[in-house]
């Protein structure tokens, strides 16, 4: 199976703030410092990229992926059209 690479961003960056936890599934950074120690230890350690790419892959699968999205805009549809009567 294909890993997605880790994820190193803005730890304010919209969603992101939910998408990644950090050491779990990526590195939250905000300073040049922080974003150049995330990509020194990605860098060094392919068992790691392996692993924080999988388990983002599951967390974004599991909370933002087509299935997921697809049934709460149902939810909202059918909400919406309750509200017209």
């Amino acid at each position: 199976m294909r890993h997605l690479p880790p994820l190193r961003t803005m730890r304010d960056a919209g969603v992101h703030r939910e998408m990644i936890v950090n050491g779990v599934t990526g590195y939250p950074a905000d300073t040049p410092d922080e974003w150049a120690r995330a990509d020194v230890a990605l860098a060094r350690d392919i068992k790691l990229r392996r692993a924080l790419g999988e388990e983002a892959r599951k967390r974004v699968s599991l909370h933002y992926g087509t299935e997921v999205r697809g049934e709460q805009l149902v939810r909202v549809v059918e909400n919406t059209d309750d509200c017209r009567d």
